[in-house]
């Protein structure tokens, strides 16, 4: 299993400096990055290894799905890639016109993400939204 993004060694991180955002996945509050006005090139969604083992516990870590060739997120900092998730993950994200449920099939699992998820507005299940920030 890979990622959506046209595979290379590395995934970016570039965060936005505008703001985070709330988020809630199983009644456990998220901290949410995003890269509203960053020149990020692929369009991914990035959740800390940490809080997938908070939420869906150490099973959900064993059972990660290789991430191919992509073992590498470059940017601002730099991580690991562990794998894809083999689940869908459904969390809500809290946007200025409100809140926005997604379903992401394809939740890359890094070590150390300074929050517990990196959204990309690029992706096309959060694209399609018609999410919106206020700044």
């Amino acid at each position: 299993a890979t990622t959506i993004a046209p595979l290379g060694d590395f995934l970016v991180f570039y965060p936005s400096l505008v703001s985070l955002l709330e988020g809630n996945v199983n009644g456990r509050k998220l901290v949410v990055g995003n890269d509203v006005g960053t020149a990020a090139l692929t369009p991914e969604v990035l959740f800390d290894a940490t809080t997938i083992l908070e939420i869906f516990g150490v099973g959900a870590l064993s059972k990660l799905k290789s991430p191919g060739k992509t073992t590498r997120v470059h940017g601002k900092t730099f991580f690991t890639v562990l794998g894809v998730l083999s689940f869908p993950v459904t969390f809500t994200v809290l946007f200025a016109n409100g809140p926005i449920q997604l379903t992401i099939r394809d939740v890359v699992v890094v070590d150390f993400l300074p929050y517990d998820v990196q959204l990309s507005v690029d992706h096309p299940q959060v694209e399609k939204t018609g999410w919106s920030l206020s700044v």
